[in-house]
């Protein structure tokens, strides 16, 4: 989608000379279907989400032609699910956190029936919310929470899996069980890591700085295949790895 696809939209509807605020997050306009103005514009825009809404006659617009709760709050489903797996890696999946944080946006949208706590949620967070910025805060807020719930619970699933002798290596300054548990389970991921976890590193600019591990788990070259190419012994290449993966454990993890 490009930045100017909503702009069009609007134009279309409201002659072609409608003047549409450019720039990164919301922008404020008058409404040009009610014509509201004022000191506080009443209508905002959104560009990378491609989103107009005015909040005095309630118009909204996509420029996907998709109205719905994904569609509005996908920037802040991407953020969420990206931090939910970074925070949980080798357990939750980016693909699996964008699902289940599309699943909980809708049970927030659903109508306040009594079902589920959560039912109605967006309603009256868009009541309380005294500009969009705000309403994305309160959205993310919620997801954020419950995508961790959600991976503390995939992490119950798969701590079995840590032997004893690992759990006497447990890093000493890990404040909770769960952060324990997760220096242990990166150390043994980052031999053995997906594919898509490597790439977004590498599109992260993460990877900058370590080219070793690009060669290996992007490239495909083995650790012999590498220390034969720079004519260094297997041992140097495999410790010079180890300072790699240290690296970007500490930069992409934060542990």
């Amino acid at each position: 989608m490009t930045p100017r696809i909503i702009t069009d939209i609007l134009r279309r509807d409201c002659g072609f000379r409608l003047d549409v605020p450019e720039g990164e997050g919301w922008q404020r306009l008058p409404c040009p279907y009610c014509h509201g103005d004022g000191a506080r514009l009443p209508a905002v825009v959104r560009h990378d989400i491609g989103w107009f809404t005015c909040h005095r006659c309630g118009i909204k617009k996509s420029a996907s032609y998709d109205l719905s709760p994904a569609s509005r709050f996908k920037a802040v489903l991407r953020t969420a699910a990206y931090k939910a797996w970074r925070t949980f890696p080798g357990v939750l999946s980016l693909d699996e956190a964008r699902s289940y944080a599309n699943e909980r946006l809708s049970v927030y949208a659903d109508p306040d029936d009594g079902s589920c706590a959560d039912s109605g949620a967006l309603e009256r967070w868009e009541k309380d919310a005294g500009s969009e910025d705000q309403l994305d805060r309160y959205v993310l807020q919620a997801l954020n929470m419950d995508l961790i719930d959600y991976g503390r619970k995939l992490i119950g699933q798969v701590k079995h899996e840590v032997s004893a002798s690992d759990a006497a290596q447990i890093v000493e300054h890990a404040d909770t069980v769960h952060e324990q548990w997760r220096i242990i389970h990166l150390t043994e991921l980052l031999d053995a890591k997906g594919y898509e976890d490597w790439t977004q590193m590498k599109t992260g600019g993460y990877l900058n700085d370590c080219p070793l591990l690009r060669a290996w788990k992007l490239d495909g070259m083995t650790q012999q295949e590498i220390a034969d190419t720079l004519g260094w012994s297997l041992a140097k290449v495999e410790r010079k790895i180890a300072d790699e993966k240290a690296k970007v454990r500490k930069e992409f993890y934060g542990v």
